[in-house]
Protein backbone atom coordinates (compact mmCIF):
# COMPACT_ATOMS: atom_id res chain seq x y z
CA UNK A 1 0.00 0.00 0.00
CA UNK A 2 1.39 3.38 -1.04
CA UNK A 3 0.71 6.28 1.32
CA UNK A 4 1.67 9.87 0.67
CA UNK A 5 4.21 11.18 3.13
CA UNK A 6 5.84 7.84 3.98
CA UNK A 7 8.45 6.22 1.75
CA UNK A 8 9.88 2.73 2.37
CA UNK A 9 13.65 2.50 2.03
CA UNK A 10 14.50 -0.07 -0.61
CA UNK A 11 18.09 0.97 -1.26
CA UNK A 12 20.38 -1.31 0.83
CA UNK A 13 23.07 1.35 1.21
CA UNK A 14 20.65 3.94 2.57
CA UNK A 15 19.11 1.36 4.87
CA UNK A 16 22.57 0.52 6.23
CA UNK A 17 23.21 4.23 6.77
CA UNK A 18 19.97 4.56 8.71
CA UNK A 19 20.78 1.53 10.82
CA UNK A 20 24.24 2.90 11.57
CA UNK A 21 22.64 6.12 12.79
CA UNK A 22 20.20 4.06 14.82
CA UNK A 23 23.01 2.12 16.49
CA UNK A 24 24.52 5.43 17.61
CA UNK A 25 21.20 6.53 19.11
CA UNK A 26 20.24 3.30 20.88
CA UNK A 27 21.63 2.29 24.26
CA UNK A 28 20.96 -1.37 25.08
CA UNK A 29 20.16 -2.30 28.67
CA UNK A 30 23.01 -4.40 30.17
CA UNK A 31 20.67 -6.79 31.97
CA UNK A 32 17.55 -6.85 29.77
CA UNK A 33 18.27 -7.44 26.08
CA UNK A 34 14.87 -6.23 24.87
CA UNK A 35 15.07 -2.83 26.57
CA UNK A 36 16.74 0.21 25.05
CA UNK A 37 17.30 3.75 26.19
CA UNK A 38 18.77 6.59 24.12
CA UNK A 39 22.20 8.17 23.74
CA UNK A 40 20.80 11.70 23.70
CA UNK A 41 21.27 14.80 25.92
CA UNK A 42 17.97 14.46 27.82
CA UNK A 43 15.43 11.68 28.10
CA UNK A 44 12.00 11.11 29.57
CA UNK A 45 9.24 8.56 29.35
CA UNK A 46 5.80 8.68 27.74
CA UNK A 47 3.18 6.59 29.51
CA UNK A 48 0.71 5.23 28.70
CA UNK A 49 1.16 5.19 24.94
CA UNK A 50 0.71 2.58 22.20
CA UNK A 51 3.21 1.66 19.48
CA UNK A 52 2.42 4.88 17.62
CA UNK A 53 1.66 8.58 17.99
CA UNK A 54 -1.93 9.74 17.75
CA UNK A 55 -2.98 12.81 15.77
CA UNK A 56 -2.41 15.28 18.61
CA UNK A 57 0.98 13.78 19.48
CA UNK A 58 2.12 13.72 15.85
CA UNK A 59 1.13 17.38 15.55
CA UNK A 60 3.23 18.07 18.65
CA UNK A 61 6.16 16.25 17.05
CA UNK A 62 5.73 18.34 13.90
CA UNK A 63 5.75 21.55 15.94
CA UNK A 64 8.78 20.46 17.98
CA UNK A 65 10.78 19.54 14.87
CA UNK A 66 9.90 22.82 13.18
CA UNK A 67 11.71 24.57 16.01
CA UNK A 68 14.91 22.76 15.02
CA UNK A 69 14.30 23.04 11.28
CA UNK A 70 13.55 19.40 10.42
CA UNK A 71 10.85 18.39 7.94
CA UNK A 72 11.54 14.66 7.73
CA UNK A 73 12.34 11.85 10.11
CA UNK A 74 13.05 8.14 9.98
CA UNK A 75 10.89 5.26 11.17
CA UNK A 76 12.43 1.83 11.85
CA UNK A 77 11.03 -1.42 13.18
CA UNK A 78 13.12 -2.77 16.06
CA UNK A 79 11.40 -5.98 17.05
CA UNK A 80 12.71 -9.04 15.20
CA UNK A 81 13.78 -6.95 12.21
CA UNK A 82 16.82 -9.16 11.58
CA UNK A 83 14.76 -12.30 11.10
CA UNK A 84 12.58 -11.38 8.12
CA UNK A 85 14.32 -9.72 5.20
CA UNK A 86 11.21 -9.58 3.01
CA UNK A 87 9.33 -6.96 5.01
CA UNK A 88 10.04 -3.23 4.87
CA UNK A 89 11.54 -2.08 8.13
CA UNK A 90 12.80 1.45 7.40
CA UNK A 91 10.89 4.47 6.11
CA UNK A 92 11.27 8.21 5.61
CA UNK A 93 8.41 10.20 7.10
CA UNK A 94 7.33 13.61 5.78
CA UNK A 95 6.48 15.50 8.95
CA UNK A 96 4.29 17.95 7.01
CA UNK A 97 2.03 15.13 5.85
CA UNK A 98 -0.47 13.06 7.82
CA UNK A 99 0.57 9.89 5.99
CA UNK A 100 2.26 8.56 9.13
CA UNK A 101 -1.07 8.51 11.00
CA UNK A 102 -2.77 6.32 8.39
CA UNK A 103 0.24 4.05 8.01
CA UNK A 104 0.96 3.63 11.73
CA UNK A 105 -2.67 2.87 12.59
CA UNK A 106 -2.56 -0.21 10.35
CA UNK A 107 1.06 -1.27 10.66
CA UNK A 108 2.62 -0.33 13.99
CA UNK A 109 2.12 -3.44 16.12
CA UNK A 110 5.80 -4.02 16.92
CA UNK A 111 8.44 -2.08 18.81
CA UNK A 112 9.62 0.78 16.63
CA UNK A 113 11.44 4.07 16.72
CA UNK A 114 10.89 7.49 15.17
CA UNK A 115 14.17 9.39 14.94
CA UNK A 116 15.81 12.48 13.54
CA UNK A 117 17.62 12.28 10.21
CA UNK A 118 20.44 14.09 12.04
CA UNK A 119 20.29 11.93 15.16
CA UNK A 120 19.23 14.86 17.35
CA UNK A 121 16.04 13.31 18.79
CA UNK A 122 14.19 10.00 18.95
CA UNK A 123 11.05 8.34 20.32
CA UNK A 124 11.30 4.62 20.92
CA UNK A 125 8.08 2.67 21.42
CA UNK A 126 8.45 -0.29 23.76
CA UNK A 127 5.93 -2.88 24.88
CA UNK A 128 3.82 -2.33 28.01
CA UNK A 129 2.46 1.03 26.79
CA UNK A 130 5.83 2.70 27.30
CA UNK A 131 7.87 5.00 25.09
CA UNK A 132 11.11 6.86 25.69
CA UNK A 133 11.75 10.27 24.19
CA UNK A 134 15.19 11.82 23.87
CA UNK A 135 16.68 15.03 22.53
CA UNK A 136 17.44 18.53 23.65
CA UNK A 137 15.44 19.92 26.55
CA UNK A 138 13.49 22.43 24.44
CA UNK A 139 12.46 19.68 22.01
CA UNK A 140 11.16 17.42 24.78
CA UNK A 141 9.41 20.28 26.55
CA UNK A 142 7.62 21.32 23.35
CA UNK A 143 6.53 17.76 22.60
CA UNK A 144 5.24 17.03 26.11
CA UNK A 145 2.82 19.95 25.87
CA UNK A 146 0.56 17.64 23.81
CA UNK A 147 0.04 15.26 26.74
CA UNK A 148 -2.76 15.72 29.30
CA UNK A 149 -0.46 14.42 32.05
CA UNK A 150 2.69 16.18 33.17
CA UNK A 151 6.08 14.52 32.86
CA UNK A 152 6.07 13.81 36.60
CA UNK A 153 2.60 12.25 36.48
CA UNK A 154 3.58 9.97 33.60
CA UNK A 155 6.69 8.79 35.45
CA UNK A 156 4.75 8.14 38.66
CA UNK A 157 1.97 6.28 36.84
CA UNK A 158 4.52 4.06 35.10
CA UNK A 159 6.32 3.19 38.33
CA UNK A 160 3.06 2.66 40.22
CA UNK A 161 1.98 0.21 37.53
CA UNK A 162 5.36 -1.53 37.66
CA UNK A 163 4.86 -2.04 41.38
CA UNK A 164 1.23 -3.15 40.98
CA UNK A 165 1.99 -5.85 38.42
CA UNK A 166 5.18 -6.95 40.18
CA UNK A 167 3.29 -7.58 43.41
CA UNK A 168 0.85 -9.80 41.53
CA UNK A 169 3.53 -11.69 39.62
CA UNK A 170 5.79 -12.44 42.56
CA UNK A 171 8.33 -9.65 42.22
CA UNK A 172 10.46 -8.02 39.54
CA UNK A 173 14.03 -7.16 38.66
CA UNK A 174 14.74 -4.20 40.96
CA UNK A 175 18.31 -3.77 39.72
CA UNK A 176 17.14 -3.84 36.11
CA UNK A 177 14.52 -1.16 36.79
CA UNK A 178 17.04 0.99 38.67
CA UNK A 179 19.56 0.84 35.79
CA UNK A 180 16.77 1.63 33.34
CA UNK A 181 15.80 4.75 35.29
CA UNK A 182 19.44 5.77 35.80
CA UNK A 183 20.01 5.74 32.06
CA UNK A 184 17.02 7.98 31.50
CA UNK A 185 17.04 10.32 34.48
CA UNK A 186 20.55 9.98 35.92
CA UNK A 187 21.99 8.21 38.96
CA UNK A 188 20.98 10.93 41.38
CA UNK A 189 17.32 11.16 40.39
CA UNK A 190 16.55 7.48 39.73
CA UNK A 191 16.53 6.32 43.41
CA UNK A 192 14.27 9.21 44.43
CA UNK A 193 11.76 8.21 41.75
CA UNK A 194 11.65 4.66 43.12
CA UNK A 195 11.28 5.94 46.67
CA UNK A 196 8.37 8.17 45.63
CA UNK A 197 6.51 5.07 44.43
CA UNK A 198 7.56 3.03 47.49
CA UNK A 199 9.60 0.64 45.40
CA UNK A 200 12.42 -0.91 47.41
CA UNK A 201 14.90 -3.67 46.79
CA UNK A 202 13.62 -7.04 48.06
Amino acid sequence: MSINGIIPIKDPERSRSMRALLEDILNKHPLIDSIYTLNLPKQSILYPITYRLNKLQFSALRNATQIIGEKECYLSILQNYKHDRNIDKDWVINLNSDGYLLFAKSNMVLENILYSVNGSWAIIFHTDDLAIIGGKEEFIKSFLEAFPLTEGEQIKNYLDDCKYYAERMGGFDFDGLLIFLERIFGREKAPTLLQASNITKP
